[in-house]
């Protein structure tokens, strides 16, 4: 059986997550106007008014389901493309609009993100379901598409995962601020070596290693 967490999906996947990271810092430092800046705040001011104020289930869900959203649309082949860049430079251009307004610079504002958990764990989320919705596409030229079902079944699996842990992480953020980070940050590794020892188990390929194992 082939392994389903191949090294060049691996490969594609980190890839995409440096074009993301990269497209957010660009997007962030171009100059924005002020009126611009004025709509795109108001506009994230308006998504956080809509999850706070509720329990902190609703909280998680709220977040959980409009990440989810993004996700299953970068799922769908070339579609994904769209929206990931989309999104991506939307992002983007809400640092700049924030940094205008707040006049801090973007450097630190972009630093902000990029030191919470959740942002990480939706950039990754994010960048599996763009590639898997690109390996799609090449295993259909390639007449494998029995095997990329299983892979896209194992990749929606994680990015339900990812993306509900994140929604949990952000709302203990914005819950407790800088400590509700660093809270996360502790969760977050606590959760990797569990996380990477059940990956190891279920690897096919350890598993032909243990039957080649038990054969000798």
């Amino acid at each position: 059986m082939p392994n389903i967490v191949e090294r060049r999906w691996l490969i594609a996947v980190v890839a995409v997550l440096a074009l993301e990271v990269a497209i957010y810092v660009s997007m962030a430092a171009m100059p924005i106007s002020s009126a611009d800046a004025e709509e795109l705040v108001k506009g994230a001011r308006q998504l956080l008014e809509g999850v706070q104020g509720v329990s902190f289930v609703y909280q998680v869900l709220g977040i959980f389901t409009n990440n989810i959203r993004i996700a299953a649309l970068e799922f769908v082949p070339a579609l994904g493309w769209v929206i990931f860049l989309a999104s991506a430079t939307t992002t983007g251009r809400v640092l700049a609009a924030l940094a205008s307004s707040s006049q801090i610079p973007w450097q630190l504002i972009a630093l902000s993100l990029f030191a919470s958990p959740h942002a990480w764990l939706e950039f990754i989320a994010y960048s599996i379901a763009v590639t898997q919705g690109t390996f799609l596409i090449y295993s259909w030229r390639k007449k494998r598409l029995l095997f990329e079902s299983l892979r896209t079944l194992f990749a929606i699996l994680a990015v339900l995962i990812m993306l509900l842990f994140a929604a949990f992480l952000e709302t203990i953020t914005l819950s407790f601020g800088l400590s509700g980070d660093i809270l996360g940050w502790a969760l977050l590794l606590a959760a990797a070596y569990p996380a990477y020892r059940i990956a190891e188990a279920i690897s096919p390929r350890r598993t032909d290693e243990a039957q080649r194992e038990g054969q000798a």
